[in-house]
Formats: structure tokens, C-alpha cells, sequence
């Protein structure tokens, strides 16, 4: 987006003055490169695998350029203990490690990077990490590992004897973490008003804290959810969009109102339009300087157009704000009042259609309809 703002920009200088010249911009410089140094290692063991930084490298014996900084070597071979040292590369240095297998039995050893994680094996007790097991039973076994903030990583091994097994994963943060799926795959999910992206969705970033989720898709009522991040934990959702829905409509006549649900602003204006909702109850607060809150909650049908006002109370004022129920057109006695008087013209028995199908309760006082 920025390099288009500088090429519009660039334009509009040249319209305004043609013969000006323009100095050719500099070349882009690529950024330095990281200091890099040499790592070697050797192993007298045949066959057995280099491991840098919990990522298999190849076989020994094995020369790498790395960045410098610690890094951590790991070396392995069926039979043997693994070999595991931590290594600072120095920048334009070689560094030499010849690693030494001991004879064992096979391990299972679990890294994760995380502060506070944990393992539990076939359903154990938790042990903290890092960690590696020995004296496994031969055959399958099931782990789980855990750290506060993250998500579980859950799997299976099939434990060899003499083998070595390294469980590195990479795990996953649940702060902020987010995912909706429908019946309506493609349906548009919006947080907070900001548009973050379509089912099925699977996101992180979610600031903590209460938001406002919409969810909308073509020929759809939307559906508005309240969900609260607070604690970190992941939000799931799985809402199901009805093919029917209202069209919504609230007129606060204040263009500096703004309307909240659930404390959550969703607009704000003279007349605010939420498109097609699904059918259900709606808490909303409409606020506005000089005037005292109205709030309510406003029942939407499963379909048709449906429109609310506000009747204001001044701040220093006695009383409440209000939302309020705009009737539909069929509902109004005084459209029924003419749908009366224009079938007395035509004949009794539209009159008396329209009379059988007039809204309950009637007003007060007598009500007098001449049939020709």
C-alpha cells in the first residue's frame, strides 16, 4: 500500500510542474548479512545423525555455516546415549566438536522451549522439561505436553529398544488464538467491526479482553456473539447461520451516537444499519453527549425489515432514554384506518378482511366503520 501512495504521489508532482526533473530514487540496499560462523562436527561412531538446534543436519562427520550465537548440538546412534552440548559460535571462527557415544539402551527425550512445560507418558504423572527417559517398555506409548499460555501437543511413538526419540514441538500460543467454523463455509467474520477474515477460520492475535464477533455470509442472517479473552484461553465458535433474517435498522437521530452491544461498540450515527440479523434478542446501549444512555433489547424477528428509534432524555433530565419499536406499515392503525375507508368502495367483504386482520389490542374507545 505504501509504495502506491508514493507512486500517486509522484504523479500529482509531475502534473503540477512538467518540466521539473526528477532525481532517480537510490537503489534499495539489501540489509548486512548476519555474522556467520563455522561449525564441525565429528563422531568415530559410523552412522551416527547430527542434530543442530533439535533440527537433523545429516551425518557425520558434518561442516556448517551458522549465525553466530549458542546453538545446540545433539548426536545419536542406535545403541548409544546421545551426545548433547551447547555451542557458541563466534562470528568468522571455526568451532570443532568431536562427540563421544556411550553404549545405552534407547531414550525419549522431550525439548520444548517454553518456561513451565511438561510431559505426562500414557497418562503419568507431568514432568517438567526438558527430559529424557530411559528403561521404556518396548511398543506403542501416547505423551502430552503442556506449558502454561499454549496449547497441548499431543502424540504417539512406537518405542524401539536401543533407539533414541527426540519430541520437539513447536507449540502452540493459546493467548489470543481463534477459530469459527459454520454451515456456511466463506461466511465473513468481522471482530469488533474489523473484518478478520472467512470461515473456517483459524487465527491468533486476538487482544484480551470482551468483543463483539459477527458473523455473515450472502443470503444469511448474521449472527452477533460476545466472547471474553480475558483469562488467554482459545475461543472457539460454531455458530449456525439461519437462511432467514431481518433487516435491522436503529435511529438514534444523533449523528454522534454511538450504539454498543454488550458494552462492544457495533456503530455509531444518525441512523445505523446492521444489515440482515438473525432472529433473536439483541442487548444494545445507544449513548450520546447531552443525553442520558437508552438501552433495551431489541427482539428481531426471523424475517422481514424491522427499524427502532430513540426518545432521548436530556443528561439533566427526569426519566429514561428509550428504544423503541418503529411498527411496520400493516401494523399501524392509521394504514388500517385507510385500508378500511378505500375497501368500503369496492365491497364488504375486503372490509371485512382487512378488519379481521388488524393489530391486537385495538386502541381505546369506540370505533365506527361504515358499510355500504
Amino acid at each position: 500500500m505504501r509504495s502506491l501512495v508514493l507512486v500517486a504521489c509522484c504523479m500529482l508532482a509531475l502534473g503540477a510542474a512538467p518540466a521539473a526533473a526528477q532525481a532517480p530514487a537510490p537503489p534499495a540496499q539489501a540489509p548486512p548479512p548476519a555474522e556467520q560462523g563455522v561449525l564441525k562436527v565429528t563422531c568415530a561412531k559410523p552412522g551416527a545423525i547430527v542434530y543442530i538446534d533439535n533440527v537433523e543436519a545429516g551425518p557425520a562427520p558434518i561442516t556448517k555455516y551458522l549465525p553466530a550465537g549458542d546453538h545446540v548440538v545433539r548426536v545419536v546412534a542406535d545403541n548409544h546415549d546421545p551426545f548433547v552440548r551447547k555451542v557458541t559460535i563466534k562470528a568468522n571462527i571455526r568451532s570443532d566438536v568431536d562427540a563421544t557415544l556411550v553404549a545405552g539402551t534407547g531414550t525419549a527425550e522431550f525439548v520444548v522451549g517454553v518456561p513451565g512445560a511438561k510431559v505426562s507418558l500414557d497418562g503419568g504423572p507431568e514432568t517438567p522439561l526438558p527430559v529424557r527417559l530411559r528403561d521404556l517398555p518396548a511398543g506403542e506409548h501416547r505423551y502430552r505436553i503442556t506449558a502454561p499460555g499454549h496449547e497441548p501437543a499431543l502424540g504417539t511413538f512406537t518405542f524401539v529398544q536401543g533407539r533414541n526419540y527426540l519430541f520437539a514441538p513447536a507449540l502452540q500460543a493459546s493467548r489470543g488464538a481463534f477459530a469459527v467454523t459454520t454451515d456456511a463455509p466463506g461466511a465473513r467474520v468481522f471482530v469488533d467491526n474489523q473484518l478478520l477474515g472467512t470461515t473456517p477460520l483459524s487465527t491468533e492475535g486476538v487482544a484480551p479482553g470482551a468483543h463483539v464477533v459477527r458473523v455473515e455470509a450472502d443470503g444469511r442472517g448474521a449472527v452477533y456473539l460476545l466472547i471474553d479473552s480475558s483469562d488467554g484461553a482459545p475461543v472457539s465458535l460454531s455458530p449456525a447461520l439461519p437462511r432467514t433474517g431481518a433487516r435491522v435498522r436503529i435511529k438514534t437521530g444523533d449523528a454522534a451516537a454511538v450504539l454498543k452491544f454488550a458494552g462492544v461498540e457495533i456503530g455509531r450515527g444518525a441512523v445505523v444499519e446492521l444489515g440482515t440479523v438473525a432472529e433473536g434478542r439483541l442487548p444494545l446501549v445507544v449513548e450520546a453527549p447531552g443525553r442520558k444512555p437508552a438501552d433495551g433489547r431489541v427482539e428481531v424477528p426471523a424475517r422481514g425489515r424491522r427499524s427502532w428509534d430513540v426518545a432521548w432524555v436530556a443528561a439533566d433530565g427526569r426519566g429514561r432514554s428509550s428504544i423503541n419499536e418503529i411498527p411496520p406499515l400493516h401494523r399501524r392503525w392509521g394504514f388500517w384506518a385507510l385500508v378500511g375507508a378505500g375497501a368500503a368502495g369496492v365491497g364488504t367483504g375486503v372490509g371485512i378482511a382487512a378488519a379481521a386482520n388488524r393489530p391486537v389490542p385495538p386502541p381505546d374507545g369506540d370505533i365506527v366503520v361504515t358499510l355500504p
